[in-house]
């Protein structure tokens, strides 16, 4: 009988020491000895005399950032966004505007070439005939002729910001809007020779309403649609009349050739560009 309870006693440390092995946790040294007890018919664990501590699990820490460095992060990509976000937002619209430019050119020139081989040449002297000889050939999504309602309520500036006229409430100008959003207005008169020219605003109703930024000039010349600014031209050269240092008037409608011809705005940002020179701020 007492070996059967040896035998029964041997079963159970056993057992513990199976339990043990099978176990994750580590320990320095296994010290303790374990017995099952019964009571409320539940097994549990129970440290034996002279037992100091039991097998534990390493701990595992998990690095994160404090705080502290959390602002310090927000705050430097907060100045690094206030610096490069308004340039490449002046970069995307200049480069909308280069385009918008551009493709209007593009109609009015097709526009004037039609005209021409349907109508004959231009024989009017008003920007009321001009009107009529030029829009059956446009395409339009608002038709003003002398009418408001195809240019902004507003004063529009010259390039060095000063205040020219307001187009929308001038009679003298017939106008309309294109279908793909710009805005044109006809200017035809006859004094020693025929004037024929055309202000586009190529961003529709927006700002800044200012020439050489979203408004530019075309003109007639030997029965061929041509940009203002052209090189080699003596009436508002490029150099005095579509540069921010310059005070003269009509300074900004010299811009169109420069634009077209460049692909690039920026006398918007330089003062030293010209024909036989520089053709960006980056030369």
């Amino acid at each position: 009988m007492k070996q059967k309870k040896e035998t029964h006693a041997q079963s159970h440390c056993e057992r513990s020491v199976a339990i043990a092995k099978l176990s994750n946790c580590t320990s320095d040294a296994i010290t303790t000895q374990t017995s099952f007890a019964r009571n409320d018919k539940r097994r549990a664990f129970t440290l034996s005399e002279g037992a100091t501590h039991v097998g534990t699990c390493d701990n595992v820490r998990k690095s994160a950032f404090t705080l502290a460095e959390v602002l310090i992060t927000l705050a430097i990509i907060g100045v690094v966004a206030t610096m490069t976000i308004p340039t490449l937002i002046s970069d995307y619209k200049e480069k909308a505007t280069i385009i918008k430019l551009k493709g209007t050119y593009s109609m009015l020139a097709n526009a004037w070439a039609l005209a021409c081989t349907n109508k004959g040449d231009y024989s009017g002297t008003t920007s009321a005939e001009l009107y009529e000889y030029l829009t059956p050939f446009l395409k339009l999504s608002k038709s003003c002729n002398r009418e408001a309602g195809c240019f902004p309520n507003a004063m529009i500036r010259y390039l060095h910001g000063g205040e020219w006229i307001n187009i929308d409430s001038y009679r003298n100008y017939s106008k309309a809007i294109l279908s793909n959003g710009a805005l044109i207005q006809f200017y035809s008169r006859k004094v020693d020779n025929t004037v024929i020219e055309f202000r586009i605003d190529t961003n529709g109703f927006a700002e800044p309403n200012t020439l050489g930024k979203d408004i530019f000039y075309f003109e007639i010349i030997n029965n061929v649609i041509l940009p203002f600014g052209q090189k080699g031209t003596d009436f508002r050269p490029f150099e005095t009349h579509c540069n921010l240092a310059s005070t003269v008037n009509y300074n900004g409608d010299a811009c169109a050739a420069w634009v077209i011809e460049n692909n690039n705005m920026d006398y918007l940002h330089c003062n030293d560009l010209s024909w036989n020179g520089k053709r960006s701020c980056k030369d």
